[in-house]
């Protein structure tokens, strides 16, 4: 399937190869390795970020009706524990005003990242994994070092604010 052909949002087999297709386009550019695997019925992509101070990891999930593209950009490390009302209203100042995606915080893991997702339905494989991909990329440069920051002790309120203003 070529990059003009646009997925159709139809059973996950129809398009699957597409989709990962352009994933795999987008991390060799990058230099990014990557892995698959399911998880509950949803196809999971992973590229590592070893060489980033701040990221861990880029991910995709196709969700199992094949209709959606979830990519998250997950901050390395756990918060830590004294830290984590600090990242909840980091969280929140972050997300407020944010028209495409949003920072959450998994609480199982302690962790935090960035989140974006779009309809597959009438866009090429490359659009959308360039979209959602291209928006988190995005909010994670603007944030990475209020994100240390914040992470290191500074007020939240101080942290995005900085990152907003440059």
């Amino acid at each position: 399937m070529s990059d003009d052909a646009v997925l159709s949002g139809g059973p996950p087999g129809e398009d699957e190869a597409a989709l990962f297709d352009a994933i795999a386009d987008l991390a060799e550019k990058m230099r990014w390795t990557l892995r698959a695997f399911e998880h509950g019925g949803d196809r999971v992509v992973v590229a590592g970020l070893a060489n980033d101070a701040v990221f861990e990891q880029l991910v995709w999930i196709r969700d199992a009706a094949g209709s959606n593209l979830r990519c998250l950009l997950i901050v390395r490390g756990a918060v830590p524990e004294a830290r984590q009302a600090a990242a909840l209203e980091f969280c929140a100042r972050v997300n407020d005003g944010l028209i495409h995606g949003c920072l959450e915080y998994d609480f199982a893991d302690r962790t935090l990242g960035f989140r974006d997702s779009v309809e597959l339905a009438g866009l090429t494989p490359a659009a959308a994994v360039n979209r959602t991909t291209a928006r988190l990329l995005t909010l994670g440069s603007r944030y990475a070092g209020a994100i240390t920051r914040v992470l290191c002790g500074d007020p939240p309120s101080e942290a995005v604010g900085g990152a907003e203003q440059s």
